[in-house]
């Protein structure tokens, strides 16, 4: 293990998906990089853990998006180097979800205009409205990938370009353009059914958010062979490849700053390791609030952070049924 006292190019507070993506980069550019990690395990949400030896929970992945040839999960491998660590099994491109109300069950289909035509099937009444709301989010998601879609987007759009959608809608609520398209309450519970990918309902998720999101689903849903786990492995072993380090159980205190400058982190029993680059991968309110603290924001930005609240709560229960042992054992609640 590298000397507590040996400085690095860079640490990366937070070993989820996101900080390892980071670190994996930074290493791959060169960067001696030191990952630190709170919890005993990395990966976040996409670590997996067991029970018994026999019960395996995948933590938060349940599928994800853009995995096929070109997308985006499959660049970000690629460009480390790192693009055979992983394979993906696609689900279904006819139904990868299922969104049920009384009375009407929609089966959400892999495309755009597979999607659209689904939704004509199972809401004929509000067809009109539908292909409006379809239009602005393909639209502002072809936009917020980089490109602009043919004049008109889906049929009944609106709209000349990305830009011109992103522009118009992308930042405000996605209930803005519910009432917009004047959809019935069945059609919008149908197209904010993907909500809790993103955590919040349609008076706080901006159209950007909502069409970025179904977007990328809607790009192929996959699950990594494997589990979530693998992702993690994936990125670590390329930190690690290129001289980096990461190491769990280590919480980070604070993010040392002298005048501008940041200098290093100090972990909660003390210890001081230095670096001229730290990243936080942290919640960003503990990132602003505590790690660097407030004296190195401007007010704006301080008072925004105070005032954030958090997203739509989730609770999740992993259950394991041994149906072999005897009925009094049959259920396993952890």
């Amino acid at each position: 293990m590298t000397d507590d006292t040996t400085s690095w190019d860079a640490i990366v507070v937070g070993g989820g998906l996101g900080g390892l993506t980071c670190a994996a980069y930074l290493a791959v550019a060169g960067r001696r990089v030191l990952v630190l990690e709170q919890h005993d395990r990395a990966g976040g949400n996409s670590h997996v853990f067991r029970r018994r030896r026999v019960y395996e929970f995948d933590v938060g992945v349940h599928y994800i998006g853009d995995c096929g040839p070109g997308g985006v999960v499959p660049a970000i491998l690629n460009g480390l180097g790192a693009g055979d660590r992983v394979r993906f099994h696609e689900l279904d491109p006819d139904g990868f979800d299922r969104i049920e109300l009384p009375g009407l069950a929609v089966d959400v289909p892999a495309g755009w205009a597979a999607y659209r035509d689904r939704l004509h099937r199972a809401l004929p009444g509000d067809r009109a409205g539908l292909d409006v709301f379809l239009g602005v989010c393909r639209a502002v998601a072809g936009e917020r990938r980089g490109s602009l879609l043919a004049p008109g987007g889906l049929p009944g759009g609106d709209w000349t370009s990305g830009t011109a959608a992103l522009r118009e809608w992308g930042r405000r609520p996605l209930g803005e353009l519910l009432d917009h398209c004047a959809l019935s309450v069945r059609a919008r519970t149908v197209l904010a059914a993907q909500s809790p990918n993103y955590g919040l309902g349609p008076g706080e998720a901006t159209v950007s958010t909502h069409a970025t999101v179904t977007d990328h689903y809607l790009r192929g849903a996959y699950y990594p062979v494997g589990g979530g786990q693998m992702l993690a492995a994936a990125l670590v072993e390329v930190v690690e490849a290129h001289g980096g380090e990461l190491r769990t159980r280590s919480r980070v205190a604070r993010i040392d700053i002298a005048g501008r400058t940041v200098t290093g982190v100090t972990l909660a029993d003390g210890r001081s390791l230095g670096a001229s680059l730290v990243v936080s991968n942290a919640d960003y309110r503990r990132t602003v609030l505590e790690l660097a603290g407030p004296g190195h924001f401007s007010a704006k930005v301080v008072a925004r952070t105070r005032d954030a609240a958090m997203a739509l709560p989730f609770v999740t229960l992993y259950v394991a049924l041994d149906r072999e042992l005897p009925p009094r054992r049959e259920a396993n609640l952890w």
